[in-house]
């Protein structure tokens, strides 16, 4: 049983870095950028590969962090108020 979570897990760090791979990297303008995700992506398949996946997770991500890539997720789309889930009223701060 863990080791089925452990696959569904492994099956969605590849579907991660696909989605950086194809949506992601070729909208980005700054070769620079480009050029270091590009990196983080080969490191992260020989990575997962050897089933560190969990590494090649956290280091491309934080390749995206550090270089304020922001991701939107598939299928998601903000609605009128410019929201993306349910949030309360009161911890809205004015302005945003």
């Amino acid at each position: 049983m863990i080791f089925n979570k452990d696959k569904r897990r492994k099956r969605a760090v590849i579907e991660y870095f696909k989605f950086i791979e194809e949506e992601v990297l070729p909208k980005n303008t700054d070769p620079e950028v480009i050029s270091i995700i590009a990196d983080r992506l080969t490191d992260g398949y020989l990575l997962i590969e050897n089933n560190e996946w969990g590494i090649a997770f956290e280091n491309l991500s934080t390749e995206l962090v550090e270089n304020y890539v922001i991701l939107d997720r598939k299928g998601i789309e903000k609605d009128e108020n410019g929201e993306f889930s349910k949030i309360e009223e009161k911890r809205i701060e004015p302005g945003l």
